[in-house]
């Protein structure tokens, strides 16, 4: 059996500012089978990024212009 199915996801919920509060709106979650991966769950739907990735965006839009 594969150890890393038995592990526990890790989720993270992100509060959404605008166009409404919406707390708990985006989840992060950790993918089971890659750690170099993370899932973005919106509205019911699924995305699966590169975490790295994620944090590069991140810190690249809070830059000034």
């Amino acid at each position: 059996e594969d150890e890393a199915m038995n592990e526990p996801t890790v989720t993270v919920r992100l509060t959404v500012y605008a166009p409404e509060y919406a707390p708990g709106a985006i989840l992060v979650e950790s993918d089971w089978a890659d750690h170099d991966r993370v899932v973005l769950v919106m509205d019911g739907k699924r995305y699966t990024v590169l975490a790295e990735a994620l944090a590069d965006a991140a810190q690249r839009a809070r830059k000034p212009r």
